[in-house]
């Protein structure tokens, strides 16, 4: 009787439970089969059949065979172990294999069924149903040749009522060009991140996942060249195939590095198109003309998808011309325990360079909430003229909701037209107020007055009246700068501006030290703890300005917004010195230069006035302040 294989199940080849421990070549492979006679009709018998092992798909000498001499066959359906009679040989694994299949009386069956990737590659997982293991003893490329079958399969059977798991050996899977597409509802996972690593040439990226998706304990490096500066490249990636926000991605012990020659196109670590979570992971991102470690700015389809949770991350960025952000986030989320490290030795960043930067969105409805972190950013005081523009340890765009509970913001060696530890910018249509307590923020940089005028400050609000409680702001502004070296300083929103935040800045338990040290232009450079444009509380803080040989202008306290401008102090020191015993400028411990009022009530001020006669500011007392300072300051 002449017979026929009519199909072969999804996973054709599965490793037998006996299996040897997964870094060793298996001892068996399971197998399982359709079998018809020529009319199509399913076969029940015993039958002889001979297996053998090739490296083509037809002619070509056997690498390996076997007869099983009573295969049990049963409705069309054989399950054999390969190896249970002539053990396999060791050294077949690493390449394409296919199997021929002869029952005694017959000729060998045309076409020979392929193993779906490389043998030793596809294997069950033991106690898992649902579960193909992909092995690393091959070359790294026949390991990314495996890789990329696995997931294909994986694709065919998972859903949302079968999860399929695709399990990595410790070792390297080069992809060469091709990227990694992990479909919907199948689980990516290596042995740990830095032991399983897929690394790939694409331009577009080396692993992306379509949403309801675990990626867990591996790291994706891309190293592949964006063709424009309208394409970006990733290690990691989530999104729909549509390239919209992607559901339910969770990432967890992962890296995703994008790195490579040339200084065209994005790199981003992460790209994060996907409400999910993210833990214990890190993110590289360097060179290329922008260079973002996380990415996850896409829009919510629906103000009830929730948003992005992270629990320990580190972000890692640099050496990219056009600019670079350790994180670029939006919508609503925790995000906990993130470092920051920022590499900014380039000449040229004309987009600016970021720790942190948080953006709005259309659906920005839950807000997020940044718990813990850290961001430290690195330069190399370059000598001459730069074309960097922007520095800022945090960055939030208007219209963007935020609370920042617990942040360290260390700035050291910058030159750029203007530094800020945090920068944030509203305007009178925003409903939100940005909210920092128990932060850290130490800047020392040198403003770039090549550029013309900016400012080096530890908190810029720009249009905005944040609060701050708990903080300590300490700037420096290094020798060779000039322009405004301030602590906190509230301006209006530059163009196009649409007015001033409603509500009061805040600051309770704040304190503040700021300086220039040795300016190059003493006739510009000037130096405030805390300037106010609109409606300011200033309540149990300590406001310090520490004036320089140089004899440079300053003020703890400047009102400059006008006659609306009202500032109160309350139980706070306020003191300003210089290390000039004759300066030639007043030491302004309070002073409204741009018109306003100041109230101070209780506490301490050291320091001279600086207003004009008749003005509603208390001034000009040195070492006193018990109960409200009428304008006598008696």
């Amino acid at each position: 009787m002449l017979f026929s294989t009519m199909r072969v199940l999804a996973l054709g080849l599965l490793l037998s439970a006996f299996e040897i421990a997964s870094a060793a070549a298996p001892k068996t492979l399971g197998y399982q089969g359709h079998l018809a006679d020529s009319g199509g009709n399913p076969i029940t018998a015993d039958l002889s059949i001979t297996f053998r092992l090739y490296d083509v798909a037809s002619g070509g000498s056997a690498l390996w065979s076997e007869i099983q001499p009573a295969v049990q066959v049963d409705g069309g359906n054989m399950a054999v172990e390969l190896g249970k009679v002539t053990p396999l040989p060791p050294n077949v694994w690493g390449k394409q294999l296919y199997l021929g299949i002869q029952i005694s009386g017959d000729s060998e069956m045309a076409p020979r069924p392929p193993l779906t990737a490389a043998p030793f590659a596809l294997r069950a997982g033991g106690t898992m149903k649902n579960t193909i293991v992909v092995s690393a003893e091959g070359t790294p490329i026949e390991n990314g040749t495996a890789l990329i079958a696995a997931a294909a399969t994986a694709a065919t059977t998972a859903s949302e009522n079968q999860i399929v798991s695709v399990e990595m050996d410790a070792g390297t899977f080069d992809l060469g060009n091709a990227r990694l597409d992990v479909a919907s509802f199948v689980v990516l996972s290596g042995k740990s991140r830095g032991a399983s690593n897929i690394t790939s040439a694409n331009p577009l990226g080396t692993v992306l996942f379509a949403g309801h998706n675990i990626g867990k304990h591996f790291t994706a490096i891309n190293t592949g060249q964006p063709p424009d500066d309208n394409h970006s490249t990733f290690g990691i990636g989530a999104s729909t195939p549509e390239g919209t926000i992607a559901s339910y991605v969770t990432l967890d012990d992962v890296a995703g590095d994008s790195f490579g020659a040339g200084t065209v196109g994005g790199r981003w670590g992460i790209y994060m198109c996907a409400i999910g979570a993210i833990t214990n992971s890190l993110a590289l991102a360097q060179n290329g003309n922008v260079g973002i470690a996380l990415r996850a700015d896409c829009e919510p389809a629906s103000a009830f998808d929730g948003g992005l949770y992270i629990n320990g991350l580190s972000l890692l960025v640099g050496d990219s011309i056009g600019g670079v952000s350790g994180a670029y986030l939006t919508g609503g989320g925790v995000w906990s325990n993130i470092t920051v490290s920022v590499n900014q030795t380039k000449t040229s960043a004309p987009d600016g360079s970021f720790g942190l930067r948080v953006v709005p969105n259309a659906l920005n409805v839950y807000g997020g909430l940044i718990q813990n972190a850290v961001v430290t950013i690195n330069g190399n005081n370059l000598a001459g003229a730069t074309t960097i523009n922007l520095i800022e340890g945090l960055h939030v765009n208007s219209g963007a909701s935020v609370d920042v509970k617990g942040i360290r913001i260390k700035i050291e060696g910058a030159k750029a037209r203007s530094i800020s530890g945090v920068r944030v910018i509203a305007d009178n249509t925003s409903p939100y107020r940005v909210h920092i307590s128990d932060a850290d923020i130490y800047v020392a940089g040198v403003q770039d007055a090549g550029q013309g005028g900016g400012e080096i400050v530890g908190v810029r609000a720009e249009g905005s009246t944040p609060e701050l409680a708990r903080t300590k702001i300490k700037v420096d502004c290094l020798p060779g700068g000039a322009n405004f070296c301030g602590g906190v300083e509230q301006e209006f929103q530059v163009p196009p501006a649409t007015g001033m935040q409603a509500g009061t800045l805040d600051l309770d338990q704040v304190s503040i030290e700021v300086g220039h040290d040795a300016p190059s232009d003493v006739g510009s450079a000037y130096s405030v703890a805390f300037k106010a444009v609109a409606s300011a509380r200033v309540e149990n803080s300590t406001l310090r300005v520490l004036r320089s040989a140089a004899d440079e202008g300053g003020a703890c306290v400047n009102t400059s917004g006008g006659a609306s401008t009202n500032v109160h102090i309350h139980n706070s020191t306020v003191e300003i010195r210089s290390v000039n015993a004759n300066p030639a400028t007043n030491n302004c411990a309070l002073a409204n230069g741009g018109g306003g009022n100041i109230e101070f009530f209780g506490g301490y001020v050291d320091g001279d006035s600086c207003t004009s006669p008749g003005s509603t500011v208390c001034a000009g007392v040195s070492k006193r302040g018990a109960g409200f300072l009428a304008n006598s300051c008696p």
